[in-house]
């Protein structure tokens, strides 16, 4: 089983997010460009990654892409032992995927993630897949999760104090009508 809080017991956080996350310009709270922002997995594309095209298969991405939301969501405090504790969860509500340039076996990759957007419910997050050698961009995610009551199944909303530390890692500080509307439809 993978320890979701290992990065987030490897990097210790202040208030202000992980190290390679503070901002250069205090008041927007996040990275001024893309490749500020932290890096949440490294990895390297092994050949049973590869499907029949003879490059890294989506699901694979698919899989990398959670592992880092997961490091990213620890780091605000969400992790197995707040989940435990408090009968929480998170939940994927919407996932896209864009892909710019194939991973072949042996190319090595990290992801850089950040925090776009956050509401009362819903935490929104961005993904960016970078090939090492040469900094070439593979792919992005952008994923809308929902903080949920895991005994209910309902939608519930962020603490207080956590959903703070996720708006001070982003420029939003406004929620989304959209996202709620969403979780509505999917009885969350």
């Amino acid at each position: 089983m993978i320890d979701i809080t290992y990065f987030a017991n490897k990097v210790k956080l202040g208030q202000h997010g992980p190290p390679a996350a503070r901002p250069s310009k205090p008041s927007l709270g996040r990275p001024a460009t893309a490749s500020d922002f932290p890096v949440t997995f490294r990895g390297v594309v092994y050949p049973w990654h590869l499907d029949h095209m003879d490059h890294m298969n989506v699901q694979h991405y698919v899989g990398m892409f959670d592992q880092a939301s997961w490091v990213l969501m620890a780091w605000l405090g969400l992790d197995g032992q707040y989940f435990a504790e408090n009968q929480r969860g998170m939940a994927a509500l919407e996932q896209t995927i864009s892909y710019k340039s194939e991973l072949r076996a042996g190319d090595m990759f990290e992801i850089r993630s950040a925090i776009v957007e956050v509401s009362q419910k819903t935490i929104r997050l961005l993904h960016n897949m970078h090939k090492v050698n040469g900094d070439v961009f593979a792919a992005t995610t952008n994923i809308l999760a929902v903080h949920m009551n895991t005994d209910a199944r309902k939608s519930v909303p962020l603490p207080a104090g956590l959903r703070g530390r996720a708006i001070a890692w982003t420029s939003s500080a406004t929620g989304n009508r959209e996202e709620e509307l969403l979780c509505a439809r999917v009885g969350l």
